[in-house]
């Protein structure tokens, strides 16, 4: 309690702003002071425990938009661009969740169908 105190009448300092550990490169410009760690994964514990955590994360609301978007297979592919995730736009459409990179990256992979032309990717 003492140390939260002090800090909020502002005297001394309880920590400087943090440094975070980016996995690649160094990211310019970036509000926080931070380090990029090529392959950060295999050389932190820090970042293999985030990327662990945000991947759990990220399949569980994967699993929940299932629910919410059905036909594409989310809960089974967790939005990655599997076969299965390509057919099911191919014969739905995107939905307002798949990300424009995700579709550029779609048409890069394969030709545009006649309906992905239609989408404008």
């Amino acid at each position: 309690m003492p140390l939260f105190t002090a800090a909020e009448n502002g005297h001394g300092s309880v920590a400087a702003r943090p440094r975070v550990l980016i996995d690649g490169r160094k990211m310019k410009p970036f509000y926080w002071q931070h380090d990029g760690l090529i392959d950060g994964d295999a050389k932190s514990f820090a970042i293999a425990a985030a990327s662990i955590v945000a991947k759990v994360t990220r399949d569980r609301h994967m699993e929940k938009l299932d629910g919410e978007c059905p036909g594409y297979g989310l809960a089974k592919h967790k939005g990655y661009g599997t076969p299965e995730h390509w057919d099911a736009l191919r014969r739905l459409g995107p939905t307002a969740l798949h990300r424009a990179l995700f579709l550029r990256k779609m048409n890069a992979e394969t030709a545009p169908t006649e309906e992905q032309k239609e989408w404008g990717f």
